[in-house]
């Protein structure tokens, strides 16, 4: 299991019309942040995959589809892109998260999201 915590939201996250929700790490560039969730991870990194779990504070995400490019850029940037709406194998987005419910969580400075095997 990984855990990060959120340091930071930018102040477009919550508007966000398409349900999707950029994380990334602290290496982010100034004209993302305000588009993006900044994590720090407190242990390990994420190794992601199906079935397994994300969990933001106490609201649970499964995980149904992930990109070729999501574990590259996890561990080089701890960036992610999750879009919690159904995905087409036809359309893929190979740096994308794919989960369920289809509802864009609730988030908070300093919750913490935790990576479940």
């Amino acid at each position: 299991m990984a855990t990060s915590k959120i340091l930071s939201i930018g102040q477009e996250v919550n508007h966000s019309k398409e349900n999707l929700l950029i994380l990334f790490g602290t290496k982010i560039t100034e004209g993302l942040s305000r588009y993006a969730v900044v994590q720090e991870f407190l242990q390990d990194k994420a190794k992601i995959r199906p079935g397994m779990e994300l969990i933001f504070g106490n609201q649970v995400y499964h995980v149904e589809k992930v990109g070729r490019a999501v574990q590259h850029n996890m561990q080089e940037l701890d960036h992610v892109n999750i879009s919690f709406n159904p995905y087409d194998d036809e359309n893929i987005i190979e740096s994308m998260i794919y989960v369920t419910p289809y509802q864009f969580p609730t988030l908070t400075e300093g919750m913490l999201i935790s990576y479940n095997d």
